[in-house]
């Protein structure tokens, strides 16, 4: 590793590995992951990615109106709009780069059903979408001379310096500082903040935390959101997911007396929107004085399911649960956060050259699919003022600052 940089880009997930890839080969690129490169929320991501390829019986119209409602109204509309509207790029470009999806037996892409997505518009790679995404991502990384790509590499502070940033780090144990024209927060979620979370241990809110501390500003940390049908497995402050295509692929979601009762609250059933069916299992607890709650996909049979769910029926039978013949055991838990850093369309925060992509930025749709394209579209557009700026070619020296001043963080 070098100390000096065109971009540092903090995080190893989805949103960073695919920004950096926007880089041309003369701009000197330095990724931090903070633990192995693999892990991330990007990498634990099952379900799929929603984008409409297809428009014989969907639209972009038809998308965006799934993803206000889904949002109550509160989203950024012009946001949503270039999401799903220059979404497929995206994913023909991860496609271009090796990304497999699954198809159907005439050679076409298979589409899954997810909650809040009144048509077919997921696509997927079995129930390891993210995996396969960051994998294939990670091998093209790997072939790009220009990108520095650091394991165990936890960021110490981030401050403005000589018209660039910058950062100290430990490095595998070693304390290290770098300098860099622009620096892209991509460090996820804040998942650990929770005492149960589907998310890695190394969602801690990090990126965030060292962009307000320089000046930018943060929206909407309280929209967070929980997963309904997380594996509920007390004794596991992390929880495995039990992926939104379950339902999509027909499961039911059963109360503590093997009932289904979604018809009681929304009409969607175990297809409305994840906020909607999280709440409507609280509500149905406290109805009923159980926690106890199931999904039932029996009746798809056993071949299906293990072939279309390898890793949840694998991860179920550790636990003792056979998919094709038992209840699995869910509960809501904290998945994905909604707000973050504010950035524009273009993932600019309101710090020069600072900016944030992937869950990190504040997005203001709940997280479906569309969260992985976000991670993609948002990394794609926070690379295009910094591919075109001055700094980005070179040879500036940024030195380290006499004085420097941080914003605290607010106490409890």
């Amino acid at each position: 590793m070098e100390t000096r940089y065109d971009v540092l880009i903090v995080g190893s997930g989805v949103a960073g590995l695919y920004a950096s890839l926007f880089f041309g080969g003369d701009t000197r690129v330095l990724m931090l992951a903070k633990r192995a490169r693999t892990v991330s929320s990007s990498s634990l991501a099952q379900g799929g990615i929603a984008a409409v390829l297809d428009h014989e019986d969907d639209s972009f119209d038809m998308h965006i109106a799934d993803t206000l409602i889904a949002g109550g109204y509160k989203n950024n509309v012009a946001a949503v709009e270039a999401l799903v509207r220059e979404g497929p790029e995206d994913v023909r470009k991860i496609m271009e780069l090796g990304v497999e999806f699954d198809r159907n037996p005439d050679g076409s892409l298979n589409r899954t059903l997810e909650g809040g997505h009144s048509r077919r518009r997921i696509y997927h790679h079995r129930d390891q979408t993210g995996k396969e995404i960051v994998d294939k991502l990670l091998a093209e990384v790997s072939k790009r001379k220009n990108i520095c790509l650091e394991d165990n590499a936890q960021i110490i502070s981030v401050v403005p310096s000589g018209g660039g940033f910058r950062a100290d780090l430990f490095v595998n144990g070693a304390v290290a500082s770098v300098f860099a024209g622009f620096c892209l927060m991509a460090t996820g979620g804040i998942g650990r903040v929770y005492m149960y979370t589907t998310n890695p241990p190394t969602a801690t809110g990090d990126g965030i935390r060292f962009a307000y501390e320089i000046g930018a500003k943060i929206k909407n940390l309280h929209f967070i959101q929980f997963h309904p049908t997380a594996f509920d497995s007390p004794d596991n402050p992390e929880r495995f997911l039990i992926s939104e295509a379950v339902r999509g692929e027909g499961a039911y979601l059963l109360n503590g007396y093997k009932e289904r009762f979604m018809h009681r609250y929304d009409d969607r059933l175990e297809l409305a929107p994840r906020d909607v069916v999280s709440r409507s299992i609280l509500l149905e607890s406290r109805r009923t004085g159980s926690n106890r709650f199931y999904l039932d996909i029996t009746r798809r049979g056993r071949d299906y399911l293990f072939n279309r769910f390898p890793a949840i029926s694998a991860a179920c039978l550790e636990r003792g649960v056979d998919i094709a013949a038992d209840l699995i055991p869910v509960y809501p838990c904290q998945h994905y956060l909604m707000g973050g850093v504010d950035v524009d369309l273009n993932g600019r925060t309101t710090v020069p050259r600072l900016y944030a992509a992937g869950e990190c930025a504040h997005t203001a749709w709940p997280a479906t699919p569309c969260s992985r394209r976000w991670c993609s579209a948002g990394a794609r557009r926070s690379t295009s003022p910094a591919v075109s700026g001055p700094a980005t070619r070179g040879s500036r020296r940024f030195p380290f600052p006499s004085t420097h001043r941080v914003r605290p963080c607010p106490r409890a």
